[in-house]
């Protein structure tokens, strides 16, 4: 990392955003956080800006041109339609003041004061004055209302903002501010639209399998829903579009028009992988494995093994030497001292389940013919399940344009998939499965034979198996996930990082 600190301050003083943020919603200073060693100084320096940056956005209402201060009250006024019945009569005779209260100005006005003083109804007093939670005061239709969208989007681009604002940005932003109004609109404009979107369900003649959570399922649903469409303008372009399909903004740095539209997948969950204690030693063309801890408490071990790229059944434990008697030769050319994990693969209490699930993604969508990281990766599967889930995705059919194929997809996924269960057959032509499967055993659904269905669904319904894409297991980026969810603090080094530590079994 030589020399990144003068590249980072050289960019800042071309005028470089350090508030922009990469397809996986990282900032500069969040990325280089995501190293092992990060360097201290850019990260500082990158922290200065990001604060300099966040002030200079707060203080943009503070004091502006009578007009703007005119148009932005007006839009405010122009809300009155939406507030609740609680609040109507009190927004409208503060907004009327406020407008009012303009009109007799000159030049430049302290905005934020003004409304402080005249629309009180906007701000809480104790502890200390913030913007209140605006969904008591506007009811939810506000942000189907395309005039309101439109209108936003004007005032937010006015004060440097637009419709996609950086995530934690909009969080950071406190006091009694105009700015902190807009962005909480803006934020409550992104949570409306996150709800799960109906317009993909309207049924046809025969009924369609929903995405409940259920491998074997089968529910129909019948929900007919009027689809609402939002035409968004701006400067370049003029775009008509579904409401929950996409989010149309102005890029804070280049002010070209993007959208992120929402994409379908068939995903198959399996239990959450478990980091095994220490490290395995192992060698070719031998079935020893020789553990760097004790792990007698974790046998007899009815899991699978994952060590490197293959899984292994450790058929036994000798508790003197740590040797762990695998149920074949390790598959390895070269002898190795690996992290070795617990696959849950053969969980009795978590089986594997497929499920319909969407992602906020940019156009086109596929992401396949990129070189995305695991950890962006991890990102992304955030959007389909919470960090801290015992489950965690195995493999992901996808993009799909729609719920209905989507949820076609899984259907015949369960459909196939319980066809082989009952007939006992795994299909996954793995070896540990020659050992023992959970399938041909009826114990449970084999997760190999699940992911090889999914395969061939990709090639069969999307073009190529390569829209069927495995995911590493989650644990083995537990150090990083844990740095995004800010369970660990800044700096932080592999070193530092405290090792997973294991329940016993019953």
């Amino acid at each position: 990392m030589g020399g990144y600190q003068e590249v980072v301050q050289a960019l800042l003083e071309r005028g470089a955003d350090p508030l922009a943020q990469d397809r996986s919603g990282l900032t500069a200073l969040s990325l280089i956080r995501t190293l092992s060693r990060p360097p201290e100084e850019a990260m500082q320096t990158l922290v200065d800006a990001e604060r300099t940056a966040l002030r200079s956005m707060v203080s943009k209402s503070e004091s502006i041109p009578l007009s703007k201060a005119l148009a932005s009250a007006l839009f405010l006024r122009g809300l009155s339609r939406f507030t609740l019945e609680t609040h109507s009569n009190a927004f409208t005779r503060q907004t009327r003041a406020l407008v009012n209260a303009l009109l007799e100005g000159i030049e430049n006005v302290d905005f934020d004061r003004v409304l402080q003083e005249r629309v009180p109804v906007l701000f809480d007093v104790v502890p200390a004055c913030q913007v209140v939670r605006l969904e008591t005061v506007f009811a939810s239709t506000i942000y189907w209302d395309a005039d309101f969208v439109s209108d936003l989007k004007i005032e937010a681009d006015g004060y440097g903002m637009s419709l996609i604002s950086p995530t934690f940005a909009a969080g950071a932003l406190a006091g009694p501010s105009w700015v902190g109004v807009l962005s909480k609109l803006i934020q409550g404009l992104k949570l409306e639209m996150a709800e799960p979107t109906q317009t993909d369900t309207q049924s046809n003649d025969t009924p369609t399998p929903t995405d409940e959570d259920v491998i074997m399922g089968n529910t129909t649903e019948n929900a007919v829903v009027s689809s609402r469409k939002w035409s968004i303008s701006s400067s370049s372009s003029s775009l008509s579009i579904d409401s929950r399909s996409a989010l149309c903004y102005a890029d804070q740095t280049t002010y070209v028009a993007k959208t992120r539209d929402v994409w379908y997948y068939a995903v198959l969950f399996k239990p959450s992988t478990h980091a095994f204690p220490g490290t395995i030693t192992v060698t070719p063309e031998s079935n020893v494995a020789v553990a760097s801890e004790d792990a007698s408490k974790y046998f007899p071990l009815e899991d699978r093994l994952a060590i490197g790229p293959a899984e292994y059944f450790a058929v036994d434990y000798d508790a003197q030497t740590r040797e762990i008697q695998l149920d074949r030769n390790y598959d390895g050319k070269e002898p190795a001292t690996l992290k070795a994990y617990l696959t849950g693969a053969c969980s009795s209490g978590l089986p594997p389940y497929v499920a319909v699930k969407r992602i906020w993604e940019r156009e086109p969508g596929n992401k396949y013919e990129d070189q995305m990281s695991s950890e962006q990766e991890l990102f992304q599967d955030y959007q389909f399940l919470d960090p801290e889930s015992e489950y965690e995705v195995a493999i992901k059919l996808g993009p799909i344009p729609s719920g209905k194929e989507a949820r076609e997809v899984v259907a015949e996924w369960k459909q196939t998939a319980k066809k082989l269960f009952d007939s006992r057959e795994c299909t996954s032509g793995l070896p540990c499965c020659q050992h023992y499967c959970p399938q041909r055993s009826g114990h449970s659904l084999c997760l190999g034979t699940l992911a090889v269905i999914g395969q061939g669904l990709a090639k069969r319904r999307l073009g190529r198996p390569t829209f069927s894409k495995p995911l590493k297991p989650r644990a083995s980026l537990q150090r990083l996930q844990g740095r995004f969810r800010g369970t660990e603090a800044w700096p932080g080094s592999p070193s530092k990082v405290l090792p997973v530590v294991m329940p016993s079994p019953p």
